[in-house]
């Protein structure tokens, strides 16, 4: 049956046909139209650009041909460097995944891992529940080395999907970046729009978790699924076969739509249905159709908050550098209790000069207004702050297990924000446990994490917590003794060139900086696990 729209989608989606007509493009179905006004939310003028620039795009980067039953377009499906997951993440968007250590690009041009992304891509998009909720896009950089990345095929990449491609972009997911990635990273993302870049998030892939539910995303990336890369190649075969019968049956070749239908196909791990539909405009294709079905990417039972840790690998050969910052500085008002310790970043974060402007108030403001307040004022406005009821709640910290993990009995970490780290045991799932929370920054959600003072018996975790987390500057907004009272232990050496170990993670000391008002340590982190 056809796509159901309310008067006002119909009335749209004549208008974009009659635009695309009046500029000359007469083979685009009805179908089409519909998945380009999904895309921009029926906004017709927006849907009309983004049409253009699609045609512009497929035909620039060669994407308007496909040969996928011939080489070197079948070599590269085959490798399943890309491949669309049969399940979907908690808000209905399909899920792709792009596996960097499969991709080398000197065995591979731009125009043929392009088309076999648009290939498949393209049969994912039949899906009318894809074309609503959108796709995440993940870009595994898991055991990957700098011989595996390309700088410009990424840019087309992102540039394709950011206004290139008839599908809501939900997020674009960076998973295990290495630190050599950082730096191209941040030039990257220059490329792309304000509203795209705070969709883009590097991070773990414990920390993956907080993004996408475990049940729907693979093993390799700490899920429970076993994904059938060769099953949907064949079901991208069947779609792209029936599509070329179809147009020859109707006449018209839609040339911005691989499969204009999809026929029946065996459920893939249980978790492929079909829902009955179809694209064709024709009588002929319209017969077809009662014999066909339209592929639904789902997910098992609705889904349900499963904070069960993820596996996480990692990727930094044994050695990392942090920055270490102690400001911590003693003074009348006590407000370590609140979070007595904060990290770095967890991803790249935003530059300076992209956070600047908005409604944020200036260091000079804040200034003044503390000035102005004096130390009566921060005392109530801390109680008043301290007095609000939570906003979630603590059952992992709660645990028999975890409470000797926590410095403070009522300082404890969110459920809903907690950091997940590698579970070490598989006989205790609460070895996942650190008293530390995701928060967000000024235009970037998790952009950094908070987590109490380390304690003895933690300091093992806390340096787990940097390295999976891949946090390279850590601010410590405590004394280690304030007034008499242990606030932080000694989770670090402080003599230069000083090494430490805890559990399976050594601490070398390597510079010392001392300034007036804090002081900078650097320290070389490494992974003693790693053979």
């Amino acid at each position: 049956m056809a796509v159901a729209l309310s008067p006002d989608q119909e009335l749209a989606t004549k208008a974009f046909l009659d635009a695309l007509s009046e500029s000359g493009a007469t083979c685009v179905s009805r179908a089409t139209a519909i998945k380009f006004l999904f895309a921009r939310k029926f906004d017709v003028i927006r849907a009309h650009a983004l049409w253009r620039q699609h045609e512009a795009t497929r035909r620039r980067e060669g994407l308007n041909k496909f040969e996928p039953f011939e080489d070197p377009l079948k070599t590269e499906l085959d490798t399943g460097k890309f491949t669309i997951l049969p399940t979907r993440d908690a808000t209905g968007a399909a899920i792709a995944v792009f596996t960097a250590n499969k991709h080398f690009p000197s065995l591979t041009t731009h125009q043929t891992t392009l088309q076999g992304v648009v290939y498949q891509l393209d049969v994912a998009l039949q899906s009318l529940e894809t074309q609503r909720a959108g796709l995440v896009f993940i870009y595994d950089m898991t055991d990957s080395k700098y011989t595996n990345f390309d700088y410009e095929l990424s840019q087309k990449i992102l540039t394709l999907l950011k206004g290139g491609y008839p599908a809501k972009l939900k997020k674009v997911l960076i998973v295990t970046a290495p630190l050599w990635f950082k730096a191209p990273f941040r030039i990257l993302r220059l490329f792309v729009r304000e509203k795209l870049r705070e969709r883009v998030h590097t991070v773990s892939a414990p920390q993956l978790g907080v993004h996408v539910p475990r049940a729907s995303l693979p093993r390799q990336l700490g899920g429970q699924l076993d994904p059938d890369h060769a099953a949907w190649l064949e079901h991208c075969k069947n779609c792209y076969t029936n599509n070329i019968q179809s147009s020859k049956l109707d006449g018209i070749i839609d040339e911005y739509v691989i499969s204009n239908h999809i026929p029946a196909a065996k459920p893939q791990n249980g978790i492929i249905e079909h829902e009955v539909g179809c694209d064709m405009t024709s009588d002929s294709a319209a017969r077809l159709c009662d014999k066909s079905a339209d592929m639904h990417i789902s997910g098992d039972p609705p889904y349900t908050c499963d904070t069960s840790p993820l596996r996480h690998t990692h990727g930094y050969n044994g050695d990392m550098k942090s920055r270490h910052i102690n400001s911590g500085d003693e003074d009348d008002l006590d407000i370590s209790t609140r979070g007595t310790w904060s990290s770095g970043e967890v991803s790249p974060g935003l530059s300076d000069e992209e956070c600047g402007g908005g409604g944020g108030e200036s260091a000079g403001a804040l200034l003044a207004r503390v000035r102005a307040m004096r130390r009566r004022g921060l005392v109530a406005e801390y109680d008043e702050i301290r007095a609000r009821p939570p906003h979630g709640t603590f059952h992992h910290a709660k645990l028999p297990s975890n409470l000797a993990k926590n410095r403070y009995t009522d300082v404890l970490c969110y459920d809903h924000s907690r950091v997940l780290l590698s579970q070490t045991d598989p006989d205790d799932p609460t070895t996942d446990y650190i008293n530390a929370n995701y928060v967000d920054g000024y235009k970037q959600k998790n952009a950094f994490i908070c987590t109490q003072g380390p304690l003895p018996k933690t300091f093992g975790d806390f340096w787990r917590m940097v390295w999976e987390q891949g946090t390279l500057v850590i601010v410590m907004t405590t004394r280690a003794v304030e007034r008499g009272r242990v606030k932080c232990g000694q989770y670090w050496p402080l003599t230069v060139g000083a090494r430490a170990t805890y559990a399976g993670y050594a601490v070398t000391n390597e510079a010392v900086e001392q300034e007036d008002d804090y002081t900078v340590t650097h320290l070389l982190l490494t992974d003693l696990r790693v053979s």
